[in-house]
């Protein structure tokens, strides 16, 4: 009987605690390093948090931002109280008594649970928590246990490369796990994509899988940059399942959200786009050509959110000011002009592999709004867009003009000498209606 009242006495703290941290009182004692002393309590005797399950669980999704009582959605949380070290680290505590616990499924709260650790925690770039997420998912699915340990490998970053060369997955799986087992792959190596010297052999994995499996992966890059708005966002927290055809009609990419775009450092911004190059250049063309519209859509926002809106190189402006105004994409204008530089590249390597690729109107008014802000791009981005065949004459040409002075270019002998370029091309009668309007408003 007296252990009982301990043990309920720990669970009563551990809420008092947990409530505490998640409301703190103004000038209140910081009450993590009481809330880690109690789980770790409660990790020492997983039986009893096993019996209180239903006391527990809905502790642990107030404590990651859910509403307790009734959780609808997994992706509906409340973000600004899951920040910071100390809430890590509490998560960290909190999922190691939850694996402890071996899928409490006496709760109705259990399937939520894991829900949540699958569709919001197992991409996690942190591979403490990738790892006790999938020890508690392996516990609640059966069909995963042959695979433990492999699957564990390929969160080892120094084992990851290794089991990427010897296991190939897509055999070893029933074809009635198969969906659920792709999903739970894609989102281990989500995070792995960013490491440089891991990125071919992930993306080399992942080029493999069927075609109509590859709508979550391309669904997940944009999930860490955390730039679409809710409505779109149904892709982040379901099971992998849906269609291609549902990933081509939600029109993905228009559901950027520009401002939240505008916040994300140069670091990330050149992260991604790198990631997207990588692509265009593993993957095969059958397994692209679904998603090139998403993909460049991505590239063409990102190059309108660092076009410049002055002419840095013609004007004598002062560069604090520049490297303030701009300051959380990259302080230094030269970034911006990498990152310039890095989404040319890349359109210009969609065209060139996909030679009858439809980008559509909204790409191209995107660009061409992006190229006229600056005269130099307004002939390099038009040489960009220039129609495959002569992608490789042109490449020499683009670079030179980059890598010289603009003060040495003629533009009037220049544009002139694109339109001739353009004349046999049925995008001829496009430019007719641009490049005047670019020339004259561009020139000085």
């Amino acid at each position: 009987m007296e252990t009982t009242a301990f043990h309920r006495s720990i669970l009563v703290g551990l809420m008092e605690s947990f409530n505490a941290f998640i409301n703190p009182p103004i000038n209140g004692t910081p009450t993590a390093d009481v809330v880690s002393l109690l789980l770790k309590t409660l990790q020492k005797v997983p039986n009893v948090a096993q019996s209180h399950a239903s006391d527990i669980l809905p502790l642990l999704l107030k404590f990651m931002g859910y509403n307790s009582e009734n959780p609808l959605c997994v992706g509906l949380y409340n973000s600004e109280a899951c920040k910071g070290e100390e809430w890590k680290g509490l998560l960290k505590q909190s999922l190691a008594l939850l694996k402890l616990m071996k899928n409490p499924r006496s709760s109705r709260f259990s399937q939520f649970v894991n829900d949540v650790l699958l569709y919001r925690f197992l991409d996690d770039d942190d591979a403490e928590i990738q790892m006790s997420v999938l020890e508690f998912l392996v516990l609640s699915n059966d069909y995963l246990l042959p695979h433990s340990h492999r699957l564990e490998n390929l969160i080892k970053p120094k084992k990851l490369r290794d089991e990427l060369t010897t296991w190939n997955f897509s055999k070893d799986i029933e074809e009635a796990h198969r969906s659920h087992f792709v999903s739970l792959v894609i989102r281990i190596l989500m995070p792995k994509r960013t490491s440089i010297c891991h990125r071919e052999a992930v993306l080399g994995v992942i080029s493999q899988l069927d075609v109509n499996e590859l709508s979550l992966f391309f669904a997940l890059l944009m999930k860490p940059l955390n730039i679409i708005s809710d409505e779109a966002a149904d892709l982040f927290w379901s099971s992998g399942e849906s269609s291609l055809d549902y990933f081509q009609k939600s029109k993905f990419s228009k559901y950027i959200n520009v401002d939240a775009l505008s916040t994300l450092s140069w670091k990330m911004k050149s992260g991604f786009l790198h990631v997207i190059q990588h692509i265009l250049k593993v993957f095969d063309v059958f397994h692209v050509r679904p998603f090139l519209d998403f993909l460049m859509g991505c590239v063409v926002r990102l190059l309108v959110n660092n076009a410049p809106t002055i002419d840095e190189e013609s004007n004598n402006i002062d560069r604090e000011i520049v490297s303030t105004n701009h300051d959380q994409a990259g302080s230094a204008p030269k970034q911006f002009k990498e990152l310039r530089s890095l989404c040319l590249k890349i359109i210009a390597l969609a065209l060139k592999k996909y030679e009858d690729c439809e980008l559509g109107s909204e790409f191209w008014d995107l660009f061409f709004s992006a190229s006229q802000r600056r005269r130099r791009t307004v002939v390099a981005t038009t040489l960009v867009f220039s129609f495959p065949v002569l992608m490789e004459r042109i490449s020499t040409f683009l670079l030179l003009f980059y890598t010289r002075p603009l003060w040495l270019h003629s533009e009037v002998e220049l544009v002139h000498i694109i339109v001739k370029m353009f004349k046999s091309s049925v995008l001829f009668f496009y430019f007719t209606s641009h490049i005047p309007f670019f020339y004259f408003t561009s020139h000085e």
